[in-house]
């Protein structure tokens, strides 16, 4: 259920009568749970009056503003509580209603450029029938309190293009690569590894986590996920292999007798990395022996952002290097506009927040065909929907 709305009164003593038969018309409201009111008359002995009125008046979302003579007269009301809740109005903070009780010149003052209550901001006791114009005054507050509500429901939205960190783990999430999906898989079905290779923020990583999910169902293997950014050298690499593979940590010959039994294949994320100081020519070579073969313990899926061979130059004697000559290339290219329309319809299927068609154009020519960047402006402006 969704919490009461705080409604806050500020207003002269004077009024008290007509504070009381306007709280009395907002009833059907409190009785909604949609408003919670307070006034000062709700301060219990031995509280702090001031300290009161002021947690209510900076916690209220809407503060009612019960404009007359005396309420213009007050210091107190005109300099320290309307003064502060024009802050907050115009902080979006909160919603400052000023209600019309009693004749009063208004020229000129800060309230005067808010819309006010109740129609042409005729004072409730000029009215020939007052108790039209106390409901014409609860007409207008029902109106706001449904708009901050709206407002407020939107924003618990979850943004639906997050992560932004682009990577993409929840199936039912993953997108416009089917194509790229099938023809990996495809590959390893024939006894191949494979090297996806595409530019960064293309969705490599989010093809490596759908190939870890189907593995074991579409292979038979046991997929093995190794992101090299947490890797810092070969040591790193052989313990976290190992540890994930469930053999004790070695390497060499005797790696290959405890993987021998196992069908795995292994995914490796950010393969750039093995360029680094602290990777050698023997872990790669050591994965080309565990990976060569039909009934070879791995198979290999690496993502890189160009191609094994020209990543890696320690070919020896001519030879290509020990990735490049394994592994099977996977081009992964751009989208097109076409698939840029769907990923952002399918984002906002359902959902009361929805880009006008201008706005799509644009994150379509912003994005250049990159999955990420196409993420990045619908969560920007997602989230702009959500705060205006």
């Amino acid at each position: 259920m969704t919490s009461p709305l705080s409604l806050f009164y500020s207003y002269s003593h004077q009024d008290e009568d007509l504070r009381d038969r306007l709280e009395t018309h907002l009833a059907t409201l409190k009785r909604q749970n949609l408003i919670q009111q307070w006034h000062d008359r709700k301060i219990l002995p031995g509280e702090q009056w001031a300290g009161r009125i002021d947690e209510n008046l900076e916690s209220a979302e809407i503060i009612l503003l019960l404009i007359s003579s005396d309420f213009i007269a007050s210091d107190y009301c005109f300099e320290l509580e309307m003064t502060r809740a024009i802050e907050r109005h115009k902080a979006k903070e909160a919603i400052v209603i000023p209600i019309a009780l009693r004749p009063a010149d208004c020229t000129g003052l800060p309230f005067a450029e808010i819309q006010g209550l109740p129609k042409n901001f005729k004072p409730v006791t000029t009215w020939d029938n007052q108790d039209e114009a106390f409901l014409n005054v609860v007409t207008g507050i029902r109106a706001v309190v449904q708009r901050i509500q709206e407002r407020k429901a939107v924003r618990s939205l979850k943004n639906p293009f997050e992560p932004l960190s682009g990577r993409v783990d929840d199936p039912m999430q993953f997108f416009g690569r089917d194509r790229e999906l099938q023809r990996i898989f495809e590959l390893l079905e024939s006894r191949n590894s494979v090297a996806v290779i595409g530019d960064r923020e293309i969705g490599k990583s989010s093809l490596l986590r759908a190939v870890y999910r189907d593995c074991q169902t579409r292979l038979g293997r046991v997929p093995i996920y190794l992101d090299l950014n947490s890797i810092e050298s070969d040591e790193d690499f052989y313990e976290e292999l190992c540890h994930q593979a469930g053999v004790a940590t070695c390497q060499g010959a005797r790696l290959k007798r405890s993987l021998s039994a196992k069908r795995l294949v292994l995914l490796l994320d950010e393969v750039e990395k093995m360029t680094w100081q602290g990777f050698t020519h023997g872990l790669r070579s050591q994965l080309r022996g565990l990976a060569e073969g039909a009934d070879a313990p791995l198979r290999l899926v690496l993502a890189a952002g160009s191609s094994l061979d020209r990543l890696f130059s320690d070919g020896q004697d001519g030879m290509t290097s020990p990735l490049a000559g394994i592994c099977l290339e996977e081009r992964v290219g751009k989208w097109g506009d076409r698939e840029m329309g769907e990923f952002l319809a399918r984002k906002l299927r359902g959902l009361p927040i929805q880009f006008t068609s201008e706005e799509i154009e644009r994150l379509i020519e912003e994005s250049g065909g990159y999955p990420k960047r196409l993420m990045r402006g619908g969560y920007e402006l997602f989230r702009q929907y959500q705060y205006r």
